[in-house]
């Protein structure tokens, strides 16, 4: 449907509420709180019909209003029999706003491409319709399970469904690393796409039963009658204020993430890589436009340095574009952006004390990066020169920073080797380059990866017929198996 017929039929609810609401009475406290009882009676003919007894009702309201005593004040706050239920109802609803449900509900389909789910659209289809029969459960239930406990059981399926997307989405991340094994190996966690959908619904089912419905309904039985004008609003504001906040959060760190990514795929474009092109076309294109890809690569640079604190948020997923970004075969471009990932190791290391995400995300992506045809010897000239520099002037970062960078130098020489003779037809050359990448990580301890050449071996040993070595190969990672 085009957006403008959404727009349009989304329109048409408040529109007739508008206009319903004309046809409205006052409710019958308030008119008589007023001093208005005939209008009173009125009211509660038109909600309750023409044969309830309205007189009656209507007297026990009058008493209640009498009873209410005189209007609030600001001052009334001092009260601990006011205080305390107030105080009690405005942190329920900031907890509830803190489960994160609104940003969870507004960016639902935005969280199942993230996680990598194929049909995002009906899983937040799947997701809303939860809500809805969870609700209506609630209201079941509720009187005879106990607020409390309600609110128990619902915090405790949402932690649980938390813990597991957050496994789900860690195993995703893992995903590439394994994911050129062969292909029976391939996509290892594909099986695994329910969980994303299982998690997100038992989220939302947990909190349509207790979080959702139970603070409103606490709020209206512990704010005394005299109170419950100001306090329903103080608890309303409460609610919307934190609301608020979390999306906002929510929302900025998706902005820039997207910001990042967008702008790193602008850069790598195919389009704009002027060595693909012959000499003549190149001057013409640097001539009119010069480099754009130096230009929107300081503009990352500048972009990055600029959020302070919060650069942590991105760590380590930012570390991919940025490295694809760096293997751009363009000198000034290389040097600009190559010392973004010392900020990167000094930002994890100033909250961890480490820098262990970044450098595991690093080796991974750079074994992919490198296999499909990025990176040469200048980049790994630049990437020892650059950081060694950088390291060897901070304090703290001297000794494990040039450790890190000689890791990444002798990766980068085998990965490059590997690559050139990946293209020989020498099949034993090929093992043999293969063997020491394999050899490598190993020595290093980086299993995943280590798994992933193992495979490759097996393929090159079913491809020479050795179907005993490749056998043998997988027994390697057989014996890793707990």
């Amino acid at each position: 449907m085009d957006w403008r017929w959404l727009a349009i039929c989304c329109s048409l609810p408040p529109s007739l509420m508008m206009v319903a609401m004309c046809f409205m009475p006052e409710t019958p406290r308030f008119l008589l709180s007023k001093g208005k009882r005939r209008e009173a009676e009125e009211a509660l003919r038109f909600l309750r019909g023409p044969d309830a007894p309205i007189e009656w009702e209507c007297a026990r309201i009058e008493d209640a209003c009498n009873e209410q005593g005189s209007t609030f004040h600001l001052s009334d706050l001092k009260d601990p029999g006011i205080f305390k239920p107030l105080l009690i109802s405005i942190l329920l609803m900031v907890f509830q706003q803190m489960t994160g449900i609104n940003a969870i509900m507004f960016y639902a389909e935005n969280i199942f491409e993230q996680a990598h789910f194929k049909d995002s659209d009906l899983a937040s289809v799947i997701v809303a319709l939860i809500q809805v029969i969870f609700t209506g459960i609630a209201a079941l239930i509720m009187d005879r399970a106990g607020r409390k406990a309600l609110l128990i059981i619902s915090g405790f399926f949402m932690m649980i469904s938390t813990t597991a997307f957050g496994v789900y989405f860690y195993l995703v991340s893992k995903t590439p690393s394994t994911a050129s094994m062969s292909s029976a190996a391939a996509e290892p966690h594909s099986d695994l796409t329910w969980l994303a959908l299982a998690s997100m619904a038992i989220f939302i089912a947990g909190f349509a039963i207790g979080w959702g419905p139970i603070p409103w309904l606490i709020m209206s039985e512990v704010i005394p009658i005299r109170v419950r004008g100001f306090a329903g609003a103080a608890v309303v504001l409460s609610n919307w204020g934190m609301a608020f906040v979390v999306t906002k959060s929510f929302q900025d760190m998706m902005l820039w993430n997207n910001y990042f990514h967008l702008a790193v795929a602008f850069l790598t474009q195919e389009s704009l890589q002027l060595e693909n092109f012959s000499s003549d076309k190149r001057s013409k294109i640097f001539h009119k436009y010069q480099d754009m890809r130096r230009q929107i690569g300081f503009e990352i640079r500048d972009m990055w340095y600029n959020l302070g604190p919060h650069k942590i948020k991105f760590i380590p997923e930012m570390v991919g574009p940025v490295l694809e970004m760096t293997l751009v075969p363009e000198i000034e471009l290389r040097k600009a952006t190559i010392p973004i990932f010392f900020d990167m190791m000094q930002c994890e290391f100033h909250f961890t004390c480490s820098f262990q995400r970044f450098e595991n995300e690093i080796i991974t992506k750079l074994d992919h990066e490198v296999e499909g045809g990025r990176g040469d010897e200048q980049y790994k000239v630049l990437f020892q020169k650059i950081l060694l520099e950088h390291c060897r002037k901070h304090k703290y970062l001297a000794r494990t920073g040039e450790n890190f960078v000689t890791l990444v130098v002798r990766l980068l020489e085998r990965l490059l080797d590997y690559r050139t003779i990946m293209h020989d037809e020498n099949k034993e050359n090929r093992m043999s380059c293969t063997v020491n990448v394999l050899n490598f990580y190993k020595e290093i301890d980086r299993e995943e990866m280590y798994i992933r050449y193992l495979y490759k071996l097996c393929d090159l040993h079913r491809e020479c017929d050795n179907y005993t070595e490749a056998a043998y190969t997988l027994l390697l990672h057989a014996k890793l198996l707990k």
